[in-house]
């Protein structure tokens, strides 16, 4: 980890955690088996790529396959680490991956998920409107966050 700052987790429950780094945060619901949604809000944190792949490597050791969901909406940018280390951890699990969903309105956060998919062999199904990937999660009969709106960074 960089900085003075360490990764923390500030909040959690039976189907989420929320991570804070500086004034980024990431949250990870797990509300139905097999499928795993992060939410990040600011910036895409290298320190952020190891909640993300534990959790995942979770999912994987109680279910046979993961849906990846990323809400990215309100990430602008993020660290070519943070890219690298999720890119190279799908890639390891390939066999085992359904596709995975990525929503951004970012336009450098669309080109690493290009770059990404390239990597991935078209794995990312990108979506640029909210109702695309909202459609996306209903169809895989997640449920809604339960009394809760995505967490806000500062």
């Amino acid at each position: 980890m960089t900085g003075s700052e360490p990764l923390r987790r500030v909040e959690s429950g039976a189907s989420f955690d929320v991570w804070q780094f500086r004034t980024s945060r990431l949250r990870l619901d797990h509300r139905r088996a097999g499928i795993v949604e992060m939410i990040v809000i600011g910036h895409g944190h290298v320190e952020f790529a190891q909640p993300c792949s534990r959790r995942w490597e979770e999912a994987l050791r109680k279910h046979d396959r993961l849906t990846i969901l990323a809400d990215l909406w309100m990430m602008p940018g993020y660290d070519s680490g943070f890219r690298l280390g999720l890119t190279e951890w799908a890639a390891t699990h390939r066999a085992q991956m359904d596709p995975i969903h990525v929503l951004t309105r970012s336009q450098l956060v669309s080109m690493g998920a290009a770059v990404a998919n390239l990597a991935l062999g078209g794995l990312i199904k990108l979506h640029t409107l909210r109702t695309s990937y909202d459609l996306a999660v209903q169809k895989l009969g997640v449920p809604g966050k339960p009394g809760a709106s995505p967490p806000r960074g500062a």
